[in-house]
């Protein structure tokens, strides 16, 4: 981990539709507490001095987009907020940013508070375009899953288990109804 005097402190940067970085000594009007830390392959982003998200970078354009997981809930929600206000192309990764940090168990189980707020935030933010480079990786992720899945599915049927499947055809019982206790009020 490189020492935190090694960075490079921007006030506002500009991503590029094909993931190429800007950097800025301006601050973005209004958003003066946004600072970019910039070290190599590694973009911290902070609030008021406070680490809260990161890009990585892979050939001089983001790669990858995260939050930190100890991000409470409603700072998460100004953050999104801020992200989007702020533009030049910080819009395009507010959704792959929250995915990612969604994928990790880690932050599902042991922040659960957080997690329902990225999951609450991922669909009020459904209308924010997303950068072409994270439709590939959420392409692949997607089809990882699913070919995990089968495998694991394929591995249950062969050691004998029951694989829980739904057939399109099945009906459902009828909820049961409770027995009146012959009292009324």
């Amino acid at each position: 981990m490189p020492r935190l005097d090694s960075y490079r402190r921007y006030g506002s940067i500009r991503i590029l539709r094909d993931g190429r970085v800007r950097y800025s000594p301006w601050t973005f009007p209004v958003l003066s507490y946004l600072s970019f830390l910039v070290d190599g392959d590694l973009i911290r982003i902070e609030t008021a001095g406070r680490r809260v998200m990161d890009l990585t970078l892979q050939q001089g354009r983001v790669a990858a987009a995260y939050f930190l997981y100890n991000v409470a809930p409603d700072d998460l929600r100004g953050l999104v907020d801020d992200l989007r206000r702020a533009g030049n192309g910080l819009e395009r990764w507010i959704i792959p940013c929250i995915e990612h940090t969604c994928l990790s168990s880690t932050f599902r189980e042991d922040y659960p508070e957080a997690y329902a707020a990225a999951r609450e935030l991922l669909e009020s933010s459904r209308d924010l375009p997303v950068a072409d480079h994270w439709k590939r990786v959420r392409e692949t992720i997607f089809a990882n899953v699913e070919k995990a899945r089968a495998e694991r599915d394929a591995k249950q049927a062969t050691e004998g288990k029951r694989v829980k499947t739904k057939s399109p055809g099945r009906k459902q019982r009828p909820a049961r109804r409770r027995r009146s206790t012959g009292e009324t009020s």
